[in-house]
Parts: structure tokens; C-alpha cells; sequence
């Protein structure tokens, strides 16, 4: 199973994308995408990948939606 989601034209300046997806083994991988827009030239594209056990990406999760309940706001 393979989940994505993209923002485009943020601020008409980039586009930003998280995709998840569950492997075979079991395990998680996760790919950040931003793609900078530059006026005719190519375009910037910076992507971070990360893979994450079954408990590892349960606890990404959990920290995300605590972050999201106190508005953002950690530390």
C-alpha cells in the first residue's frame, strides 16, 4: 500500500510531497519531496527518504499527533 500526498504551488515558489509506503518485509519508507522553482533554469528538487520499523513508524505517528494537538507547539 502506497499513500501520497502533494501541495502544489506553494507560495508559486515549490511543491512539496510525503509519500508512505508499507514494503513487503513490513517495514515503512517514507519520501519528502520538495521541488523549488527556478525561472528558467531546472528546477531544485531536494528528497529525503527514511524507512521505519512497524513500531518505529508507529512512533513517528504518535509524535506527530501529539505535536498536533498542542498546535505545533513542542518543546
Amino acid at each position: 500500500m502506497k499513500i501520497e500526498n502533494t501541495a502544489k504551488d506553494i507560495n508559486k515558489y515549490s511543491t512539496e510531497s510525503l509519500s508512505v509506503e508499507n514494503l513487503d518485509n513490513g517495514d515503512f519508507e517514507v519520501i519528502a519531496t520538495q521541488e523549488l522553482f527556478n525561472n528558467g533554469q531546472p528546477n531544485d528538487i531536494t528528497r529525503v527518504k527514511m524507512r521505519f520499523s512497524k513500531n518505529g513508524f508507529a512512533a513517528l505517528v504518535g509524535s506527530m499527533k501529539a505535536a498536533e494537538s498542542l498546535g505545533g507547539k513542542i518543546g
